[in-house]
This record gives structure tokens, C-alpha cells and sequence, in this order.
């Protein structure tokens, strides 16, 4: 009788997970591509969870993300401006809920240096 329980709970866990996925979707966050000038994320609706920004450890980054195919439109968070030291070159924005963008993500840069971030979303 244990086992049989076991294995109910097992399907039903297993149904639950693949019931969430709509076919050809994959349910989980994905990053996007390293990019190391302004870039348009994602086209389309999806969440927006956060990202990972690399400085050149002398100079700092502005960043600017949008709801929109280019560096117009809404904002999804104030300008965010990641400091740069020598040892302490990458900073993360998490966040929990995740914003939905409706028109896509685009994500503006300026720096003086080089820079270097990955975007995470979930398409929807």
C-alpha cells in the first residue's frame, strides 16, 4: 500500500510539472545572450526576473531597462547605476515578482568602458 502511494504521489507531482508547460514553451527562466551594448532582449510578452552587469572595474554603468523594442516607452525599474572596483566588478538585480512586459525588454547601457550583461526572463 505504501508503495502505491508513493507512486500516485509521484504521477500526480510529475503531472502537475508538465501540465504548467505549454508545448514548445520552456517553463523555466532562460538568460539571454552576453551582450555588451544596448539590446533588445526579447520581442513579446514575457517576465522580466532580472540581470547580471560586468563593468570593467574602473568605470561605472548606467542601466536603463524598458518595456518596448527600443530605449523608449515605460520604465521597468529607476536607472540603476552599478559602481565599479577593481574587486568588485559584477552586481545582479533580482526581481521577485517578476514585471511583466507586454511590447518586449530592451535594455540600455552607457559607460565610459566596457561593459557586459545577461538579462533573464521567462517568454510567455
Amino acid at each position: 500500500m505504501k508503495k502505491l502511494f508513493i507512486i500516485i504521489l509521484v504521477i500526480f507531482t510529475a503531472s502537475l510539472v508538465y501540465a504548467g508547460n505549454k508545448a514548445g514553451e520552456d517553463s523555466w527562466v532562460q538568460p539571454g545572450d552576453v551582450a555588451t551594448t544596448d539590446d533588445l532582449v526579447h520581442n513579446g510578452d514575457c517576465l522580466f526576473h532580472g540581470l547580471i552587469v560586468s563593468t570593467d572595474g574602473t568605470n561605472s554603468v548606467t542601466v536603463d531597462v524598458y518595456d518596448s523594442t527600443t530605449a523608449t516607452g515605460t520604465k521597468i525599474i529607476p536607472s540603476w547605476v552599478v559602481t565599479s572596483a577593481g574587486n568588485d566588478r559584477v552586481q545582479a538585480l533580482s526581481l521577485w515578482p517578476p514585471v511583466r512586459c507586454f511590447t518586449g525588454i530592451y535594455i540600455d547601457v552607457t559607460t565610459a568602458g566596457t561593459v557586459e550583461f545577461v538579462p533573464y526572463f521567462k517568454k510567455r
